[in-house]
């Protein structure tokens, strides 16, 4: 399991999931964060279940793709 840093997740199609979390996150890019008035030095994540993620853009994460999203939502 390899990590790379939060800030490093792609802002287009950027999955990600905490190192000990098993919910994958897709990556909220700039724009929104701005719209909605969240922290834009943060990295921020949604969940397909509404939960939301907020790191900070050194903190470590794993690289997800969409499948991993597919399975958090359909299961294994």
């Amino acid at each position: 399991m390899d990590t790379i840093r939060a800030g490093d997740v792609p802002t287009w199609a950027g999955y990600f999931r905490k190192p000990t979390g098993t919910y994958v996150y897709l990556r909220i890019a700039a724009g929104p964060t701005k719209f909605h008035g969240l922290a834009p030095d943060k990295v921020h994540g949604v969940c397909f279940n509404g939960n939301m993620a907020t790191l900070n853009p050194s903190d470590p994460v794993v690289l997800c793709d969409v499948f991993d999203m597919a399975r958090n939502i359909y299961g294994k």
